[in-house]
């Protein structure tokens, strides 16, 4: 009995002690994407300056429906980060090249985009692999920054 009272001290002792940090939630976490769809960060090629000013991070959305590719653009602030605050294509904000890559059959295309009101959209055909690859490089401002979106379906 003595023995069995020790080892449930010594349980409640661990147990106290594992949830005794704070912040249960996880690190990192992106918000869900608002439209659906498959989202990824655009990257630049050059890093930010020592002393510069963070800016908000672009993010590329894309969602297939049915033979239609829609690209969404989003920025994620760098003070907020619960939600992703959507974007306009612009004289600002343009897409300059958009790659269809079929990861089995070993096939890239360069897809047509045309822009509308708040995304980006391209005709793919019919395609019968389950998982495609998009590669969309955009003009943000002066700078380029391209992204991989991954889309399974």
């Amino acid at each position: 009995m003595r023995f069995k009272n020790i080892l449930v001290v010594m349980f409640t002792v661990c147990v106290q002690l594992a949830n005794a940090h704070e912040g249960h939630d996880t690190p990192g976490a992106m918000p869900t994407p608002p439209n659906g769809g498959k989202i990824a960060e655009a990257s630049h090629a050059s890093a930010h300056a020592a002393g510069e000013k963070e800016e908000a991070e672009l993010f590329l959305e894309g969602k297939l429906e049915g033979t239609m590719l829609k690209i969404f653009p989003h920025a994620l602030d760098a003070t907020d980060q619960s939600a992703f605050k959507t974007l306009k294509p612009g004289a600002k904000l343009t897409m300059v090249d958009l790659k269809l890559e079929l990861p089995r059959a070993k096939k890239t295309s360069v897809l047509n985009v045309n822009a509308k009101q708040d995304y980006w959209e391209s005709d793919i055909g019919k395609v019968t692999e389950k998982r495609i690859l998009i590669y969309a490089t955009v003009l943000d401002g002066s700078e380029k920054k391209t992204a991989k979106i991954q889309i399974e379906r």
